[in-house]
């Protein structure tokens, strides 16, 4: 068995910290983007839960519905409120893939 020259040591100590550096990097670069996308995809949930939402309120139609845009599922369901007869509950719901992203409910006051 033959000796190990110091450089030898040194040389693998500086190639094992290089090639943590680079995979530490790249590791912060694919949790960036996967925050970023993360981030798109509640932003365009939000924006056509609040299309859903103007558009009952502009129409009053406090109706169950489900409509499918961009790939995205928008679900709206209205119930009745436990505290008043005249107040209805409206839960918008966007789903992806089966997955829910994001949910928002509102109260409206109505005139039966």
């Amino acid at each position: 068995m033959g000796k190990l020259k110091a450089s030898t040591l040194v040389e693998s100590i500086v190639a094992i910290a290089m090639i943590t550096l680079i995979l530490a990097m790249g590791i912060r670069i694919f949790a960036s983007e996967s925050i970023m996308h993360r981030q798109s995809l509640l932003l365009k949930a939000d924006i056509l839960a609040s299309e859903m939402l103007g558009e009952t309120i502009e129409n009053k139609l406090f109706i169950d519905e489900e409509k499918k845009q961009d790939g995205y599922t928008i679900s709206k369901h209205c119930s009745d409120s436990n505290l008043n007869a005249n107040l209805i509950i409206v839960t918008i719901s966007v789903t992806i893939r089966e997955r829910k992203i994001l949910e928002k409910k509102m109260l409206f006051k109505v005139y039966k």
